[in-house]
């Protein structure tokens, strides 16, 4: 527990430099016309990847970010379809970070399923990082996957559609980007806050860290 005192009667903030660096892969699904995927993605299965605004017209009806994003409704059962990104090349790294956002809309209790995956070439097996089976009605920013077994200058990355009567599945805001080197710590709290003083408590992401900076900003900046 760290206590702060303050001169002048200004709100807290809590900065963290856990700054991730370069990004090593980005897609936002902006450059896409009609409802053709990005250059260099492909879609793998019995059902068709496109992109639009939003997925199946209204769930939602937007994107993440911007006005496009990825998606694929079957209107089907058990049906599997793989949104498969080009190559990345995270040869020079010795782990990397992907996230994602992500909407699975229930229908009447029906989820379509997220599987997410990486392989190091085309050779390779699928090596699956998660299955998102809940429903989630509005997007979502995914959790932060570490992918850190042979990467390569070949590295790709899925995003698995099967289908269960959802509404479909949207994908949007896919980036890779290296571990940092400053991690976020987690259950930040802050009690106690008056005009001259806070305290505040967290838990340590447990990488060796010793010391975190904090900021003191005006209210509303």
């Amino acid at each position: 527990m760290k206590k702060f005192l303050f001169i002048m009667a200004l709100m807290l903030a809590l900065c963290v430099p856990w700054a991730h660096g370069q990004t090593l892969f980005y897609e936002g699904f902006e450059s896409t016309t009609g409802s053709s995927l990005p250059t260099g993605w492909t879609n793998e299965g019995t059902k068709t990847w496109t992109t639009a605004k939003g997925v199946n017209a209204t769930h939602p009806s937007t994107a993440y970010q911007g006005n496009r994003n990825a998606q694929l409704n079957a209107g089907a059962r058990d049906y599997t379809s793989k949104l498969i990104t080009p190559v990345i090349d995270c040869s020079s790294k010795s782990s990397v970070i992907l996230t994602f956002a992500y909407v699975n809309e229930s229908w009447s209790g029906d989820v379509d399923e997220i599987r997410v995956y990486y392989r190091i070439s085309t050779a390779d097996s699928w090596h699956q990082l998660d299955n998102i089976t809940s429903g989630h009605s509005s997007w979502t920013l995914s959790e932060e996957y570490t992918i850190s077994t042979s990467l390569s200058s070949t590295l790709q990355l899925a995003f698995e559609c099967y289908s269960h009567w959802g509404y479909g599945v949207g994908i949007d805001e896919v980036k890779v980007v290296p571990v940092p080197t400053c991690f976020k710590p987690t259950a930040l709290i802050a009690s106690n806050v008056t005009a001259t003083s806070a305290d505040f408590s967290w838990t340590a992401s447990g990488h060796g860290e010793s010391k975190y900076q904090y900021v003191v900003v005006a209210s509303g900046a």
